[in-house]
């Protein structure tokens, strides 16, 4: 049983009507609302709407409007939506709807970047937040993996681990990339909340890693963390100010450290398991996501409260990316992967198992 999420009152979700306009578009645009919102589990679609919040989108000319009215009847927005398709503007409208009564931004207009050898070689995909649109984005053979996409959605960085070995930043609107790093056997990648600062963590011989950071955008990347311990999987604190990221010891036993963006300042994050590794921290909330190992190999997801130093489990899996809301969780499971909530457990498969999945990022 999942232990309750402090200062979460709407986690079972506030009640929504969906009013139905008029046309030949008014099916499609409610059935689009509706799924977005069901999604996104801050609100509960119910058939009466009596006493309860009122979202209604209607078409014009080349726009649709959405209009979200409160639960006394005042109208809260109403806002014109031309992303080039009902799809889209509808997702849009559950976002803005999110926002304007969680206060967090929604999941629904987010992007994925994963790793899979569906193809029978390791590359970096994208998809919808929902696993639908996936294209694939690198297409040389040359071994890619740990994907890392920035928060706006606009910078896909990634290893290619065919020799030399390299960082790759790609600029998703124009095409271009940039090398950040050359001479890696690996590497494990994380942009910062702001989106400008990348963490790497860089293998460049067997076992030896070391992490740095740089600006994405300008092409070099500082060690910070240059222990002989192998410092891997960095993640942010949600205010930039910190890095997460974990280490064995010489026993072999992960667990996850902190220390500034500049490497100062190490100090242990008690998660609560013995063995915990590849954490992620929240954008939106004082929360930190991590790969637990239990018993007989068994992996968890766990989530520690930084306000409080309690942790949970909120699914089995690996490798846990948080979405921007602070609330859902993209998880590995079996090559495949799947959206938790985090607040309730409720998952739901974005991409199928045995899909080749090892590794996601997701907006913010």
């Amino acid at each position: 049983m999942l232990a309750p999420v402090r200062g979460q009152s709407t986690a079972q979700g506030q009640p929504i009507t969906i009013i139905k306009g008029q046309g030949g578009s008014a099916d499609q645009m409610a059935n689009e609302l509706d799924r977005a919102l069901r999604r996104s589990h801050w609100l509960v679609v119910v058939a009466s709407p009596t006493g309860n919040l009122q979202a209604q989108a209607t078409t014009g000319s080349g726009f649709t409007t959405g209009t979200l009215t409160g639960a006394n009847g005042r109208r809260l927005f109403s806002r014109k939506y031309s992303r080039g398709s009902i799809p889209l503007d509808m997702r849009q409208f559950a976002d803005d709807i999110i926002m304007a009564v969680a206060q967090r931004r929604g999941i629904a207009t987010s992007q994925i970047a994963f790793a899979s050898s569906r193809s029978g070689r390791s590359e970096i995909y994208l998809c919808d937040y929902d696993g639908g649109n996936v294209r694939m984005v690198t297409k040389g053979g040359k071994n890619c993996g740990s994907p890392a996409i920035s928060p706006n959605g606009r910078i896909l960085a990634y290893v290619e681990r065919a020799a030399p070995g390299r960082v790759v930043v790609l600029d998703l609107p124009s095409g271009m990339t940039k090398v950040l790093a050359e001479g890696v056997l690996n590497a494990e990648l994380a942009f910062s909340p702001g989106g400008k600062s990348l963490a790497a963590a860089l293998e460049r011989a067997p076992g030896q890693w070391d992490i740095a950071v740089g600006d994405a955008t300008k092409g070099s990347l500082t060690p910070i963390l240059t222990s002989a311990a192998p410092e891997r999987n960095p993640a942010w604190s949600s205010d930039g100010k910190e890095i997460y990221f974990d280490v064995l010891n010489p026993a072999g036993v992960p667990a996850v450290f902190a220390a500034s963006s500049k490497g100062a300042n190490i100090r242990p994050v008690p998660t609560g398991r013995p063995k915990a590794f590849r954490p992620d921290g929240a954008k939106a909330a004082p929360l930190l996501a991590f790969t637990s190992l239990e018993g007989a190999g068994r992996l968890e997801v766990w989530v520690l409260d930084l306000g409080t130093s309690q942790s949970r489990r909120v699914a089995t899996g690996d490798d846990p990316s948080w979405g921007a809301d602070g609330r859902h969780l993209l998880v590995v499971s079996n090559g495949g992967l799947r959206c938790v909530d985090a607040f309730t457990g409720r998952s739901e498969d974005i991409l199928v198992a045995n899909a080749g999945v090892t590794q996601a990022s997701w907006t913010r």
